[in-house]
């Protein structure tokens, strides 16, 4: 993981070397690849941290960006154009209103007890994160990039699997990267019975 600080528009491609390390020489650049920054800032499908499926307070994937469902429906809803959504409440349920449509969080959950329950955050950010998805925002993924030869840059080397992240330092705080390094394996006695 790499963590880089800088200043959109005047840095706007990010250029990422893959490198095989050597052992005794230099290492020997592998491939690259160009990333346009600028881009995900300016795109209407906020491309700048995907939209994860759930909206989890704890556990091994909370959530990783800088505001809450709510948050970013409203800043998206007044970056172009259209009312702010309105929280709705009735006796046993929570919901919103918002682009016309009335969406309640009994109709998008079940209403059995979900197994991560106590994981999850607070129900009206349930339902502001399922309109988001509804309107076509960039989920959580995983790129794949095509890595170019330095020599030939016709010729794609190899595949490059990451997931950048661009958080606003206006914004407040940046949450912690999410640890995805490999776990460390056990050592473990295997036996078997022959007959």
């Amino acid at each position: 993981m790499f963590e880089i600080t800088t200043n959109i528009p005047k840095e706007t491609t990010l250029k990422i070397c893959v490198v095989d390390k050597k052992r005794f020489f230099g290492g020997e650049e592998i491939g690259e690849t160009t990333i346009d920054l600028e881009n995900r800032l300016l795109t209407k499908h906020r491309g700048t941290v995907g939209m994860p499926e759930l909206y989890n307070l704890f556990g091994p994937l909370p959530w990783r960006d800088q505001l809450p469902p709510m948050e970013i429906l409203s800043r998206y809803c007044r970056k172009m154009g259209y009312q702010p959504p309105k929280v709705l409440r009735s006796k046993d349920d929570c919901g919103l209103e918002a682009f016309g449509s009335v969406i309640w969080l009994n109709a998008i959950e079940p209403v059995e007890k979900l197994k991560c329950e106590h994981l999850l955050g607070r129900p009206i950010q349930r339902v502001a994160l399922f309109v988001l998805h509804s309107i076509g925002l960039v989920p959580e993924h995983v790129e794949t990039r095509p890595l170019f030869s330095a020599i030939n840059p016709d010729l794609e080397v190899g595949k490059l699997e990451c997931f950048i992240d661009i958080f606003p330092k206006s914004l407040g705080t940046i949450p912690p990267p999410i640890d995805i390094t490999p776990r460390k394996p056990n050592l473990y006695q295997l036996r078997r019975f022959l007959k």
